[in-house]
């Protein structure tokens, strides 16, 4: 679960359904303008974006319940103990589809991990208790050994061949780590409180990558520069519930299902249409 806030307000609470319709949105309008080439292969990556966290969808139905704030965990917050399961339910779900889908899903947990495959400095294996750490190790070799089968498999089709030199994986995998971090800088902060970033891997035509600057304009216009969707602007809307804390009695599945429907309209744009 993601929740944005706003001291005082009730919380906008997401699935990670809804975090994910998020970024596929920005998946179907990336590239075709300037040096950011259209994805390939598109369904295949498109249906992965869609679907890159599918295996919290057991999570998000449970709504466990943050006991530091009363509502269900935030995305950043929640122990291992309650997400180790989703990353491989994600991939399993992603590689049924294809096994494609499977192998860069399957890069998008381990990477978060573990540096980002060097795109990161910094580890977050490194910085988890010895407890998250004890689970977390076995896992993520498991996936190690799962892409290397992928890769094979995926060698041996020569319809695949295109996508799977290491230019080209990463190029997706830059991809996908750019819809999701976008996606994700939009819905876990209140509108009021968005700061600046960049996004500083945005793959780019010829397998290199360039650095996106996100600057809010206010809190439903933010500026992207250079501007990387085939639309200008683009007009989005967070989607989620609109949800207070709730007494430690309180069933919190229950309160989430029945609370009102929020809705955050944003437009992403250029600096020409600010």
């Amino acid at each position: 679960m993601q929740s944005t806030r706003s001291p005082g307000e009730a919380h906008l609470v997401l699935t990670m359904e809804q975090h994910t319709a998020t970024a596929g949105t920005l998946a179907e309008h990336f590239g075709g303008v300037g040096p950011f080439a259209p994805l390939e292969p598109r369904d295949l990556l498109l249906g992965l974006v869609w679907e890159h966290d599918r295996g919290w969808a057991e999570v998000d139905a449970a709504a466990p319940r943050d006991p530091s704030t009363n509502l269900p965990w935030s995305v950043y917050q929640t122990p291992t103990s309650v997400s180790i399961g989703t990353g491989p339910r994600s991939i399993d779900h992603n590689e049924r589809c294809h096994p494609y889908r499977g192998l860069l899903a399957s890069m998008h947990i381990v990477g978060l991990f573990t540096g980002r495959f060097a795109l990161d400095q910094s580890r977050i294996l490194d910085l988890v208790d010895e407890a998250s750490r004890a689970l977390l190790e076995p896992m993520l070799a498991t996936e190690l050994g799962r892409q290397e089968r992928l890769r094979r498999q995926l060698a041996a089709d020569p319809a695949a061949a295109p996508w799977m030199t290491d230019e080209a994986l990463l190029h997706n995998y830059k991809a996908l780590q750019t819809f999701d971090a976008l996606a994700l800088w939009l819905q876990v902060t209140h509108p009021s409180q968005r700061q600046p970033t960049v996004l500083r891997h945005v793959p780019t035509a010829g397998g290199s990558h360039v650095a996106v600057t996100v600057t809010p304009r206010s809190e439903d216009r933010i500026v992207l520069d250079p501007y990387p969707f085939d639309v200008d602007p683009l007009e989005l809307v967070i989607e989620g519930r609109w949800l207070r804390p709730q007494p430690v009695e309180a069933d919190l599945a229950r309160a989430l299902a029945t609370a009102p429907p929020g809705r955050q309209p944003v437009t992403l744009g250029s600096e020409a249409t600010a």
